[in-house]
């Protein structure tokens, strides 16, 4: 694996540099495996994995969107056709997003959240509501 060998601190650098030339794809990937290190995030941790699987999504959302508004109303049912198994595949892609996100908060962060954090705990199960 090609993070095996990065540091938390190495992989939250490589996150904001992926931040910086939008590359929110690279982004989430760094803070996930940055949340596998079973360490706590830092506030400034949390908000760079929230910022990542938003525009994560984002991205394919509005793909979504241009397909239905663009393709689905066509009139040639063989380019409705491929449209609507494109947006499969991206729909397929927001679902694995999802649960991987679902997943990190699930069975990582708000586990190893001490109860007494309220904050940090909040912030995580608003995240869960969200996705």
């Amino acid at each position: 694996d090609m993070f095996d060998y990065m540091t938390e601190d190495r992989l939250k650098c490589l996150a904001e540099v992926a931040e910086a030339a939008e590359r929110y794809d690279d982004m989430f990937d760094y803070m996930t495996e940055r949340i596998r290190t079973n360490k706590p995030l830092s506030p400034e941790e949390r908000e760079l994995f929230a910022a990542a699987a938003k525009n994560a999504l984002s991205g394919r959302r509005g793909c979504l969107r241009t397909l239905k508004a663009e393709f689905e109303v066509s009139d040639d049912t063989s380019t409705a056709a491929l449209a609507s198994g494109y947006s499969s595949k991206v729909m397929a892609e927001l679902q694995d997003i999802c649960r991987k996100v679902l997943s990190s908060l699930g069975s990582v962060l708000i586990p190893s959240t001490p109860e007494t954090d309220v904050l940090t705990r909040t912030f995580y199960y608003k995240m869960m509501g969200d996705y």
